[in-house]
């Protein structure tokens, strides 16, 4: 464990908490995994304070038991009763690992959420990293990474779950965006991570706040910048006292992409946002299009001046097999409000899953999304949305959407 005896100011504690997403089952909310720079050893001290078991025969606990003389590695010698809510340690280690348990005496099985409070602080040193292994099921993150600083599992009745803390002083030197600059054309996108970096050659991400400074786009608390205007910019992502840019680069150069219809009915919408919208420029020809009113609850007949409206499905009629080149600036993310029924949603420029469509309420939606099969004349189920394509979804009642391309 690296146990100098030269010994420095730092002082800090990591809380633990422990809770059942059942509100009745009882917490252990206060747990503590520090360093103290005075009188501290890697043993039991006056800093170490034991775990009192509460007077109940069901209960839910975290604490550190270094009461086992079958585990040597986190076994206190000479022997401390009891097992320990608070575990301090002097600041002299390269690395060292706090094991925990948590311990349910319920004989049913819970939903436990561990959750740790501190690394905001800035008692906690910056450069420090903090590793959480699962031993039960060998799973492995840092603390870091995770947004909402907690980490639920289901806990067998009347049983105990193994972790082991493992905290490395001093090893996180370098923050980085990737990528650090980007090319887009209007309407596409592109996905910012960012990343903290250890002299071990271990990296992860991180949850960052983002200032953009430009007009040509936004940027979205995931990292997800998507471009609306030519121009140039730059993004600078933030995280603690780390701070790194990207630059990103916006062309009002148009693209194009081909759609094909097979003869009859086609389910249609628009993958790019073109310059004019209207019937007769973008299907030069095509006589018959029809959009569908969820409203009403009937089809209306689209005229060859009227304007495609982006994100909508449309039906339109090919008398043969039949390609148009459309051009125009990639459509990246749909949001809209469906009414209650059925509701034709449009496509992106690219092919996404049907599962990355999101709904707001969630359980307003009645999976699966349906398209038209015009060689066999039916409707199916379809798991993808293809660009050029439309689909059929239905909701219960007034439902918000939005999907959006995940990839650049």
């Amino acid at each position: 464990m690296g146990e100098s005896m030269a010994q420095s100011g730092e002082e800090w504690d990591l809380v633990l908490s422990v809770q059942s997403t059942d509100t009745s089952v009882y917490r252990d909310l206060y747990n503590k995994a520090g360093v103290k720079p005075e009188y501290c050893s890697f043993q039991c001290d006056m800093w170490d304070v034991v775990e009192l078991i509460p007077p109940t025969s069901e209960y839910l606990i975290l604490y550190f038991p270094h009461n086992d003389i079958t585990d040597p590695e986190h076994y206190w010698s000479p022997p401390c009763t009891g097992i320990y809510t608070y575990d301090r340690r002097p600041p002299t280690f390269t690395s060292s690992v706090w094991r925990f348990k948590i311990q349910s005496t319920y004989y049913r099985n819970l939903e436990v959420k561990l959750s740790w409070q501190g690394l905001e602080t800035t008692t906690i040193p910056p450069y420090h990293s903090f590793w959480m292994h699962n031993l039960q099921n060998d799973s492995v993150w840092n603390l870091r990474s995770i947004r909402d600083a907690q980490y639920i599992f289901t806990l067998s009745r009347a049983s105990f779950a193994k972790f082991d803390l493992e905290v490395r002083r001093n090893v996180i030197y370098r923050f980085t965006i990737s990528p650090s600059e980007v090319f887009l054309r209007i309407g596409e996108l592109v996905n910012f991570s960012t990343y903290l970096h250890e002299t071990t050659g271990d990296s992860f991400p991180v949850p960052v706040s983002y200032t953009l400074h430009g007009d040509n786009g936004a940027i979205f608390p995931d990292g997800t910048f998507i471009s609306s205007a030519a121009g140039n910019a730059y993004l600078i992502a933030t995280y603690q006292i780390w701070s790194d840019t990207a630059r990103i680069y916006v062309s009002d150069t148009p693209i194009t992409r081909t759609v094909t219809f097979e003869p009859g009915w086609n389910m249609f919408s628009l993958p790019l946002n073109a310059p004019d919208r209207r019937l007769s420029v973008i299907f030069p020809g095509l006589v018959y299009a029809f959009a569908w009113d969820p409203a009403s609850i009937r089809y209306n007949s689209i005229g060859l001046l009227d304007t495609l409206n982006l994100g909508n499905g449309y039906f339109v009629l090919a008398l043969n097999d039949t390609a148009y080149n459309i051009s125009g600036f990639p459509i990246s993310m749909i949001e809209r409000t469906l009414l209650p029924g059925w509701n034709m949603l449009g496509s992106l420029v690219d092919t996404i899953p049907a599962d990355s469509v999101k709904f707001t309420p969630r359980d307003n939606f009645v999976p699966p999304f349906y398209i038209y099969n015009p060689s066999l004349k039916r409707y199916e189920a379809s798991r993808i949305f293809v660009p050029g394509k439309s689909y059929w979804g239905l909701v219960i009642d007034t439902t918000q959407v939005m999907y959006r391309k995940t990839r650049r």
